[in-house]
């Protein structure tokens, strides 16, 4: 199962061969219903994959695998993007990368300081020093605004907007991006050190970054 829209009724099917279709229904009951006359199919290599990621074998198999290096970083991140119910089929739930680079200046990296890399143990949020206090105060400002659920950060780390905006120029995302914002404007990506900028040390956005950062030269 999966969402679709933030809506619970998404169904993603995987076959053998690599390829996942995603359906989306209407309403959860219809989604409830193709599931269930899907896992009554007589198919030998048929799991129930919503069962199996509820389960703990299956969790502690990709984590021990990771601790020993047996996947690689962005295998073992892409499993745990499909644990979480996220899926390159819906915008809305698009698999999230982290920032690595911080330092993004320099003609080389030297990944020996740890200044120049981004601290995994925080969030994009508090990266920089001077912005815990921009955030602290976002979140008083939602307590006298009496809301049932006060809030740090205003935006989010991945929206459908984001994701499109990283592949404005891998089509069809480009037609996409255009039919969602209607033109190229300053908030187009332009590159990875301004949206680190903008993510992890000016404003008050969090954006992290998305798998194909890591596998597609063509962005």
């Amino acid at each position: 199962w999966r969402t679709h829209l933030l809506r619970n009724t998404g169904l993603e099917i995987y076959l053998m061969g690599g390829k996942a279709y995603f359906f989306a229904f209407a309403e959860e009951r219809a989604r409830k219903s193709v599931s269930a006359l899907v896992k009554a199919m007589d198919c030998p290599d048929l799991v129930d994959y919503e069962a199996e990621a509820q389960g703990t074998f299956w969790t502690k198999s990709i984590h021990q695998r990771g601790k020993e290096g047996s996947v690689s970083n962005f295998e073992y991140l892409m499993v745990l993007n499909t644990l979480a119910g996220r899926s390159f089929n819906d915008l809305c739930q698009y698999p999230v990368f982290p920032h690595i680079v911080a330092d993004h200046g320099s003609p080389e990296l030297d990944t020996s300081q740890l200044s120049n890399l981004r601290n995994l143990c925080k969030p994009m949020g508090t990266q920089h020093p001077s912005r815990v206090a921009v955030f602290q105060e976002c979140f008083e400002e939602s307590k006298e605004l009496d809301l049932l659920h006060p809030f740090h950060y205003g935006s989010h780390y991945s929206t459908r907007g984001i994701v499109l905006g990283y592949l404005v120029r891998v089509e069809p995302y480009t037609s996409f991006y255009l039919w969602f914002n209607k033109r190229f404007d300053d908030r187009t990506f332009r590159s990875v050190a301004a949206s680190w900028l903008t993510s992890a040390a000016v404003g008050r956005q969090v954006k992290e970054l998305i798998p194909e950062f890591y596998c597609l030269p063509e962005m």
